[in-house]
């Protein structure tokens, strides 16, 4: 700091001694390095807000994201549980102004060796959220809302479409903020927690999770989803969810959230696979995403 100090009263005191022109083109110089030093900043600056993620591609509104909405989302809402808060803000917009209540995606969901078309429309109310899920360009008969639970066609699901259902609705992000809409209590059950593998590695370079377990509220619900809480592994570095566990049957399901991007100032999760073991349930890859208001 001191050298470019000095260097820079050496250029002031001397500036009265050079020539018109050799003026003119310390004036050029300075402006081009001003402008290209903006330009850097700028750049830097739009790359920290997308966090390096990479974008969706930008779909069209399908007709079946106009489901009929209760009263509008009031945004302050999502404040209150500063553990969701937290992660509200560093999911962008959706869940801070009016207008991107409704978040369409498509992609590829795999079970087993089945590979199907599929659209998830998620929209918010100030109920909570509604999640309406389409196989193969077909209709939306695959639904999850905090009132009625999984609905398969016209009744409640079972079996495979439950968990289906479930796992794409509340293994979800979105689903950490808007649980606390319908009394779900949030409980950080660990903070800056290793894999159990790596407590004592001194040369552990991988991810640091603060740990929130996320219970449904006991309020006589008939529709309890499957698993009555869910364990959110929130990485510290990123705030950004890396894992989430929920139980089915006894068994241990983990969600892995596998990559992100960066939609106009939303991120969402494109990669998650679904693992009970060393098995692999589901996986779902989404290509494209649309967020509009609801009408």
């Amino acid at each position: 700091m001191r050298r470019s100090l000095s260097r820079s009263t050496r250029v002031s005191g001397n500036w009265r001694a050079l020539p018109r022109e050799r003026k003119r083109l310390a004036v050029a110089i300075g402006v081009t390095i001003v402008l290209c030093s903006m330009g850097l900043g700028l750049a830097a600056r739009r790359k920290d807000r997308s966090g390096g993620l990479g974008g969706l591609r930008a779909i069209a509104r399908p007709s079946l994201a106009t489901a009929t909405p209760g009263r509008p989302l009031n945004h302050m809402r999502l404040a209150v549980q500063p553990l969701a808060d937290r992660l509200r803000r560093r999911l962008g917009q959706r869940f801070d102004l009016p207008g991107h209540e409704v978040t369409t995606m498509t992609g590829v969901l795999s079970i087993g060796g089945s590979h199907h078309q599929v659209t998830i429309v998620r929209i918010q109310d100030d109920g909570g959220e509604r999640a309406m899920i389409a196989l193969d360009n077909g209709p939306a008969t695959l639904v999850w809302d905090g009132t009625d639970g999984a609905v398969s066609g016209d009744g409640p699901a079972a079996g495979n479409d439950r968990s289906l259902i479930e796992r794409l609705a509340l293994d979800s992000p979105d689903q950490f903020i808007m649980a606390q809409l319908r009394g779900a209590s949030y409980q950080t059950i660990a903070s800056s927690a290793r894999p159990e593998g790596a407590l004592n590695d001194s040369n552990y370079t991988g991810p640091i999770w603060d740990v929130v377990r996320v219970a449904e509220p006991d309020r006589g619900n008939p529709h309890f989803p499957l698993s009555t809480f869910r364990i959110y592994h929130i990485n510290v570095v990123t705030g950004l969810l890396d894992k989430i566990l929920s139980v089915e049957a006894g068994q241990t399901i983990e969600a892995d959230i596998l990559g992100w991007a960066n939609q106009g100032g939303d991120v969402l999760p494109t990669h998650i696979t679904w693992n009970q073991g060393s098995q692999t349930l589901m996986e779902l890859t989404l290509t494209g995403v649309n967020l509009a208001p609801i009408q």
